[in-house]
């Protein structure tokens, strides 16, 4: 009988192929994504990675979009977002 981990296995075993751009035989590898064009969009994830420990403030581009929870964030945080 499978068990949980058993079936996820056999299902990540088909699917990480497909994922890593290695096509298997009979199917056609995924097509490649092609790079953001455009204006920046800066999620809390990303805020919190760029900011360095003890900042007040962060300096983005000035087109960028932040997301309302990143804006949210940093108004909690005091911290000061400039945009240049």
């Amino acid at each position: 009988m499978l068990t949980h981990d058993d079936l996820i296995d056999a299902v990540m075993e088909v699917l990480s192929p497909l994922y890593a751009g290695a096509a298997r035989p009979g199917i056609p590898a995924p097509a490649k994504a092609a790079a953001p064009r455009g204006r920046p969009f800066l999620s809390e994830h990303d805020i919190k990675k760029a900011l360095a420990p003890g900042a007040t403030q962060l300096i983005v581009p000035k087109d960028a979009i932040i997301s309302p929870l990143a804006q949210d964030w940093l108004a909690f945080r005091g911290i000061l977002l400039v945009r240049q």
